[in-house]
């Protein structure tokens, strides 16, 4: 009954989001296109009436709406389905021609507010309504068709779509752009047992999943082909509210023209989009399966697959370094021209960033790399006793892996009674599948702390806190020992970890949500801003708004001490916005007697299977003033 209570709680807060009617996008298909083409699309989603605008974070793309699609009325539904009847035995009986059959239902569909409705395309729209695997799904029954012109020099990488209508900004949904051609599903695909693909590897495959589909794609590969073969159906769209667990589950399967299976996979370790990798026994057809773990489906299971002999980093080593410092970073995974690559920090800033690779005249997938302010230092074996530990010197990030299944690794430092440390391990939070377990030994042996598991809530993404952290006064002088190992007892030169041990850092980091908004000229709009305090920081943060119009006004400019969430409101000027405005927000706190500024990072708070709740981080946060007629 608890559960239950928890459950019905969340979904009366998830609510009030529909009941305002404001616009909302639940998927895009297909979900990205390749650089230097034009793509169209449909977009998904609920109150999309008016929409005149889209707007793509980044640079290289240009959006173009074409048209808005609103589902037929049930009622206007039946007449028309009527109508057909009545024509087509009037046809029959030689009462009326085909063309006089065709120019009456045309005239009846505009009398009914249905323009350019032909009895072909009706046919072709009732047909899909009566479809038996279709579920009808009010927040996904308006489409709008979207026309996108991406630039030869488009960056490789995820982007945001938010659409304009008359109500304010939808949501953003993730629009990916690729290096390679692609391959979009059709609705003559779906009566194909197996559609065979005819254009050459590497291919990016978009497809969507309706319940029970199974999606099949046939193509030649030569032997000794190292192939890979990525879904990307989670990373698009990360939590499904009303679906378990909570996004679309897919599984891929290769095999071979007599069904032979020559690989499975429903994850990519922790990542729940399934990845393949299979050096090609020999010549021959085979057949790319993917389909929904338990069969379910909707039009927002959108997936897209890379395959073909595509450069894969599956691991970086080591995973940050410190800024300033020049290093050489190892990479594991396939079809890699060069296992050592350089990196330069010289004039970077602390933080994390994606690390790509050029190989093989291919850019590879991105991996999470930090950049850090304290000094590091590289784990060395054997260190698996505390007889062998390595010596450390404080504060130090120590860079390390846990090679092999039961590795431990261990780590000395010398200690006063009454010092107060820190130990936190950052692995699962920066792509590693390391399940860390972190424990504390003094120096006569008795253990001081541990910790498998801590919640980091600025990691949205991350549905398995995985990474340890323990905080200690010590109650000995001498040499004190951490270890380190996976708690599950897996191990592999891809289970990295960047460990630091040091005295409190106090620090915060800042989200504000949503990261888009929308507001008549003169009113107020409702932001949340979340405090997330690191190393026991407690002070109070002041707010700022920057690089926004005069006119724009926070009803507080300030986090309290202790506080770790404020819901403020947003004044906007008495005069509506051509297009929208980034919204950037800054933090200011005393750290320590110097002043330190972090500016806010957009995310939305997104629920999970009904139940979790997630800060899924955003790449900007948009705000729209229109006047109160609804114009821009």
């Amino acid at each position: 009954m608890k559960v239950l209570g928890i459950v019905i709680a969340n979904l009366l807060l998830a609510m009030p989001l529909y009941a305002q009617k404001d616009p909302h996008v639940g998927y895009i298909f297909p979900a990205g296109g390749q650089r230097g083409t034009t793509v169209t699309a449909t977009v998904g989603g609920q109150y999309l009436q008016g929409v005149d605008a889209g707007y793509v974070s980044g640079d290289g793309i240009e959006v173009r709406i074409v048209k808005h699609i609103k589902p037929i009325p049930n009622n206007v539904l039946n007449m028309l389905r009527q109508k057909q009847r009545e024509l087509t035995k009037q046809v029959r009986e030689k009462e009326l021609t085909d063309e006089q059959a065709i120019e009456q239902f045309i005239e009846f569909a505009k009398s009914k507010k249905q323009p350019d409705l032909t009895p072909e395309k009706f046919k072709e729209l009732d047909a899909a309504i009566r479809d038996p695997k279709r579920q009808e799904n009010a927040q996904l029954e308006e489409q709008v068709i979207v026309e996108f012109s991406i630039d030869s020099g488009a960056s490789l990488e995820p982007r945001e779509l938010r659409l304009r209508t008359p109500k304010g900004l939808t949501n953003p949904v993730v629009f990916q752009v690729s290096q390679y051609p692609e391959y979009v599903e059709s609705k003559e695909d779906d009566a194909l047992e197996q559609v065979l693909l005819k254009a050459k590897l590497p291919l990016v495959i978009n497809g969507q999943i309706l319940p029970g589909d199974v999606d099949s794609y046939r193509f030649r590969l030569r032997k000794r082909t190292q192939l890979v073969a990525k879904v990307e159906a989670r990373s698009l769209i990360p939590y499904l509210a009303d679906a378990v667990p909570g996004w679309f589950q897919a599984t891929l399967s290769l095999q071979d023209i007599n069904g032979a299976e020559g690989a499975y996979s429903d994850d990519d370790a922790f990542d729940p989009d399934p990845l393949i990798q299979l050096n090609i026994p020999q010549t021959a057809e085979y057949v790319l399966e993917i389909h929904d773990a338990i069969y379910r489906g909707r039009e927002d299971f959108v997936y897209r697959i890379t395959v073909g002999e595509v450069p894969r980093v599956q691991s970086i080593f080591p995973l940050g370094c410190h800024a300033g410092e020049s290093i050489t970073l190892h990479l594991t995974g396939w079809n890699l021209e060069q296992g050592e690559v350089p990196f330069d920090a010289g004039q970077l800033s602390a933080g994390e960033l994606p690390f790509t690779s050029t190989q093989n005249a291919r850019q590879t997938n991105p991996r999470p790399l930090v950049v850090g302010e304290l000094p590091e230092a590289l784990e060395v074996e054997p260190n698996n006793t505390s007889e062998e530990a390595n010596l450390l010197t404080l504060p130090v990030v120590v860079n390390g892996q846990i090679t092999a299944p039961a590795d431990l690794d261990c780590f000395a430092f010398q200690g006063t009674k009454g010092d107060q440390l820190v130990a936190e391990v950052t692995a699962r939070r920066i792509g590693s599948p390391l399940d860390s377990i972190l424990k504390l030994q003094a120096p006569d042996g008795t253990m001081v702390a541990a910790n498998d598991d801590f919640e980091d809530r600025g990691a949205g993404l991350t549905t398995h806190q995985a990474d340890s952290l323990i905080s200690f006064t010590l109650l000995q002088d001498g040499e004190h020992t951490l270890s380190l190992g996976d708690a599950q007892g897996r191990g592999g030169v891809n289970f990295g970890y960047r460990l630091r041990v040091s005295h409190p850092q106090p620090d915060f980091a800042l989200r504000v949500v949503p990261s888009s908004l929308s507001a008549v000229v003169g009113t107020k709009v409702p932001i949340t801003v979340y405090a997330l305090r690191k190393d026991g920081f407690d002070g109070a943060i002041k707010l700022a708004l920057h690089d926004l119009p005069e006119g724009f006004q926070l009803s507080s400019e300030e986090i309290p001490a202790d506080v770790d969430k404020v819901e403020l409101t947003l004044r906007v000027p008495k005069q509506p916005t051509k297009d929208p405005r980034k919204l950037l927000l800054e933090g200011t706190a005393e750290l320590e007697g110097q002043p330190i500024t972090h500016q806010a990072i957009p995310a939305d708070d997104q629920m999970q299977a009904f139940l979790y709740r997630h800060l899924t981080p955003a790449k900007e946060c948009l705000i729209m003033v229109r006047d109160r007629a609804g114009k821009k």
